[in-house]
């Protein structure tokens, strides 16, 4: 997961040199955004990648190990349970943060990762794009902007009239903390692997 958090940075690095030494192409279409909405599209999507890695990584890493606990062969009950218990454990960060405190005895809070408020960070800039198209959804907006605001500073992200401003310092930001979050779960979890009877 490292390296495919460098390969999406260095694929947008490479990307925002190459179009910033090209000319802008003339198109048939009257009205298509400036450069700086289409590079601010491109930055939304760099952060969607760099975020669903780090999900991605929470999640599989739990997955791999609830199977431990339930290996195949299982009886269609059995079988039934796992896939419940998994797509519940899995649905979202706050089940994932839960689960991984009942299950494994990691707790992913801001006390002991770190990364973590900027993770969160993350997500709340995560759920403006997909939900909003960057703007901040009903549920962002009724929170204390002032709280959100710094919250949002951990990853160089502002809020400018109720829109999320990402600029390429808040790329790199959302790539470190991911990149950091990966590093320490994975310790987190080395160490359960040490504890766990049933690691291979």
């Amino acid at each position: 997961m490292i390296r495919q958090i460098g390969i999406t940075l260095a694929q947008h690095r490479r990307q925002e040199a190459t179009l910033a030494s090209t000319p802008v192409p003339v198109g048939r279409l009257r009205h298509l955004p400036g450069h700086s909405a289409s590079a601010e599209v491109r930055r939304y999507a760099t952060v969607l990648r760099l975020s669903a890695i780090a999900e991605s990584f929470a999640a599989s890493s739990l997955n791999r190990r609830l199977e431990r606990h339930v290996p195949p062969p299982r009886t269609e009950v059995v079988d039934s349970l796992h896939t419940r218990a998994e797509e519940n454990a899995t649905a979202s960060w706050p089940r994932l943060t839960e689960h991984y405190s009942r299950w494994f005895k990691i707790r992913i809070n801001q006390g002991s990762c770190p990364s973590w408020r900027r993770i969160e960070a993350m997500n709340d800039l995560r759920n403006a794009i997909a939900h909003g198209l960057g703007n901040l959804t009903p549920r962002l907006a009724r929170r204390d902007r002032s709280t959100l605001a710094a919250d949002l500073a951990t990853i160089d992200v502002v809020v400018t009239a109720n829109r999320m401003v990402v600029s390429e310092e808040a790329v790199e930001a959302c790539g470190n903390a991911s990149r950091e979050f990966v590093e320490w779960l994975a310790l987190e979890l080395q160490d359960y692997d040490l504890r766990d009877p049933l690691t291979p």
